[in-house]
Order: structure tokens, then C-alpha cells, then sequence
């Protein structure tokens, strides 16, 4: 019997709709530029394979190889906070055919002078097809806290012993959201930075930190398998999906909250038509039933998680510039 014949009448009608979708997706794409793009695109990841830059990239090439009809070919090269890449993309022709992702690290890193290139001057962001927020949380089976109030008031009761764990650099979002939330409380946090997921989340299991930074969708497991609870969004107002989390405003904390973001770049002068055309195709990408499916997997739907050249640049310059100001007030940046 032949595997369509196996299949369930939903199964045929959702194989249906998703080839009428893509079809439609392909149709309502402007004309190719001079054949842009008739030969593999490459995405350079300045991140290690399986983390969340790499994932949202290989999910996106998928349908961007339905889209445009040509691979979108996923390279990793990871190290220095993502900058490793930096010299590859830098040095490769500026003809569209090489890209470059990366996460909102590249414009805390531009604040702090750690490198050179403007990602919105030097570099075209292409699109955000990810938004999400970052949470702290505890073990579940913590008994000294369960909540933020709860949490300040240990916090108090032990000053110098309360010990946090981040993704974050010195000038990073993570550690600068930390800081401000120790400054505003009154309270000290001994912050430890992990670059790898694996020992940041282990630190928490085995409860070698209290309490840890991180964005939700990268620890959905451990929230949905109970081992992680989140005490604080740091996100204005509390979203549906965490309602019995306390937020910004319920802390009543003068902070703004760092979304966190990831990005795909052209080089900033590459033909605006080709960085138009790609963007066009990134967008019908994103915007297919089979990403969308993974971006909800991830909470991606719970804050505006897509954002074309123009948005993306200006969220970008607001980043900038909380992040320079931010930097000032920690003594970081002169």
C-alpha cells in the first residue's frame, strides 16, 4: 500500500494546504533581481550547532529553499561571543550570497567597543525572525524563595551569598538587566557567566547558583517537565502564557527590559535590490505554517517576534543606546 494511501484524510489536508500555502508564499514573491539568487546562499552562525541561532537557521532554510528555490546552506563557526565569524562574513564578496547570523550580543558588544562594525550601518539586518524575553528562575523544589518578593528578602538576609547565573558578558543585556535589579532592590548578586547551555542549566539543577537568567523558549523542556520555575519576566506586563509570574510592573521596578532577539545580515553594501529581494523571501519563509509551528514551540508568539530591514534597524538603535547609557552608568564605558 503506498504511503499516501497509509496517510490519514487530516494528515493529506495539511499536506494540502501547507503546498497551497508555500505555492501562494512563491507566487506573491517579486521577480528575482538579475536571477538573484540562481546558486546557494550561505548563513554564516558565529554560534555552536544546536543553539538557538543555529535552530531558528535551519528551520528558516527549509522554507527559504521553498521559497527562492535555492539551498540556504547553514555554516557554523563558533567562539568570542560570535565574533569569530565576523572576519569570514567581513571579507566575502558584497553580492548577497553570504550571511551572517547572530543575536543581540553583536549590539551590546558594538556599545562596549568590543568590536568594530555598526550591525545597522556596517551590516543590513535581513530580518528578526525571533523575539523573545529573558526570565529568572529557580529549582523547583527551591524552599528558601518561590517568588521575586520572596527572593529579594533571602537575598537580603544573605547579602554577598545569592549567586545568579547568565549567558551574559560584563556589558551583556543579562547582566546589566542583574545589575539593575540588584541596584533598585538593595540587595548583591554574585553573577557567573556560562557560555555553553549545558553548564549554565546543570549549575541550577545540581544547586550550585540560586537563581538563573535565560529566555524561556531555550529551557522549554524544564519548564514543561517541572524542573524550572520562572520567580520574574522581565517584560512589562505579565503575559498569559506565565500569568502567575510576576513582572516589571509587578515588582515595581524602574527597568526597561532587553528583549532578546536574533538576526540574519547581508554586508551593508550589498545591491538594495538583492537585500530587498531577500528579505521579501525571509518574510514569506517566516511566515509558513511549519516555522510558525516551531517559533510557538519556542513562546516565540507571546511578544512581535518578526521584524523586516526597517524595524529591524530601528529596534537595533534603541538597543544602542540603552546600552551605551547603561554601560556609562556602570563605569564600563567612558
Amino acid at each position: 500500500m503506498s504511503k499516501i494511501m497509509n496517510m490519514s484524510k487530516a494528515a493529506i489536508a495539511a499536506l494540502g494546504m501547507t503546498t497551497c500555502i508555500t505555492a501562494a508564499a512563491v507566487a506573491d514573491m517579486p521577480e528575482k533581481p538579475n536571477g538573484f539568487p540562481n546558486r546557494p546562499v550561505t548563513l554564516l552562525i558565529g554560534w555552536g550547532a544546536g543553539g538557538g541561532v543555529d535552530q531558528v537557521a535551519r528551520q528558516l532554510a527549509v522554507q527559504f529553499e521553498k521559497i527562492t528555490g535555492q539551498p540556504l546552506v547553514v555554516i557554523n563557526k563558533p567562539g568570542g561571543r560570535g565574533t569569530v565569524v565576523l572576519a569570514d562574513f567581513m571579507n566575502a564578496a558584497s553580492d548577497g550570497y553570504t550571511l551572517m547570523g547572530g543575536s543581540d550580543d553583536l549590539v551590546g558588544q558594538y556599545a562596549a567597543k568590543g568590536i568594530n562594525e555598526n550591525p545597522f550601518k556596517d551590516w543590513t539586518p535581513i530580518i528578526i525572525p525571533q523575539v523573545t524575553f529573558t526570565q529568572i528562575y529557580r529549582r523547583a523544589e527551591e524552599t528558601k524563595f518561590t517568588d521575586w518578593d520572596s527572593f529579594v528578602a533571602y537575598a537580603k538576609a544573605n547579602p554577598g551569598n545569592v549567586r545568579l547565573t547568565n549567558s551574559g558578558p560584563a556589558g551583556g543585556a543579562e547582566r546589566i538587566m542583574a545589575t539593575k535589579l540588584a541596584e533598585v532592590f538593595d540587595i548583591k548578586i554574585n553573577q557567573t557567566q556560562f557560555d555553553k547551555a549545558s553548564e549554565r542549566y546543570g549549575s541550577l539543577l545540581g544547586g550550585h547558583v540560586d537563581v538563573m537568567m535565560e529566555q524561556p523558549g531555550d529551557v522549554n523542556q524544564y519548564i514543561e517537565g517541572g524542573q524550572f520555575v520562572p520567580v520574574l519576566s522581565l517584560l512589562n506586563e505579565r503575559p498569559d502564557t506565565f500569568a502567575d509570574t510576576q513582572s516589571i510592573k509587578d515588582i515595581g521596578a524602574d527597568v526597561r527590559p532587553f528583549l532578546k532577539w536574533r538576526a540574519f545580515w547581508a554586508k551593508g553594501d550589498v545591491p538594495d535590490e538583492r537585500k530587498k529581494y531577500l528579505e521579501a523571501a525571509f518574510k514569506a519563509a517566516w511566515e509558513t505554517e511549519e516555522f510558525q509551528k516551531f517559533n510557538r514551540s519556542k513562546y516565540m508568539h507571546i511578544v512581535k517576534s518578526y521584524y523586516g530591514i526597517d524595524e529591524a534597524v530601528e529596534l537595533m538603535e534603541g538597543d544602542l543606546v540603552t546600552f551605551r547609557e547603561t554601560l556609562k552608568a556602570m563605569g564600563l564605558l567612558k
